[in-house]
């Protein structure tokens, strides 16, 4: 060993050359990270859904305004393909589409559907009611894929019929 190396090891470690952390203490520091990454983590996780929850909530907006924008020139509810209307592209976590009945609901509804269990689907519902043109917003539900246009609209009609309770 060079007198160089043996005088630096010598400043940093002292006369004992084999100094170093203990197991106890590594365990200790272990631990702490351990506790720190579980008091983290969940919030962490409810986060990153409520940023794909928000973007679900701006993809329904986006519809609620286009269907909007095409009611004014035709008074008539719209599928997506129909007349330029376009539905958001489907992604890993929710698919979007329109339900149209210009009859009984004489409305339409817009359907986030959550694809994944964390997720929470969302719906639109735009009717018109005693002359007079109605949006209840991301109203929160538990329709879950694959879903059929009768659950759509027995929901979009319990809105219609009570939007105290759902529209905010």
């Amino acid at each position: 060993m060079n007198p160089f190396s043996r005088n630096f090891r010598q400043f940093f470690y002292g006369n004992s050359i084999n100094k170093g952390f203990t197991l106890i203490e590594l365990l200790v520091v272990i631990m702490i990270i351990g506790i720190l990454s579980t008091i983290a983590l969940p919030s962490t996780l409810t986060q990153v859904e409520k940023a794909t929850e928000s973007g679900a909530k701006l993809n329904l907006n986006k519809l609620t305004k286009d269907q909007m924008s095409h009611y004014l020139e035709d008074p008539r509810f719209i599928q997506c393909g129909e007349s330029g209307m376009t539905c958001p592209a489907e992604n890993e976590n929710y698919l979007y589409t329109i339900f149209v009945d210009n009859n009984s609901l004489n409305g339409a509804a817009h359907v986030a559907l959550s694809k994944k269990s964390g997720l929470k689907s969302y719906m639109t519902v735009i009717y018109f009611q005693k002359g007079e043109l109605k949006i209840c917003p991301n109203v929160e539900n538990d329709l879950k894929a694959p879903i059929s246009l009768f659950q759509v609209i027995q929901f979009a009609l319990k809105v219609k019929s009570n939007p105290a309770q759902y529209c905010r």
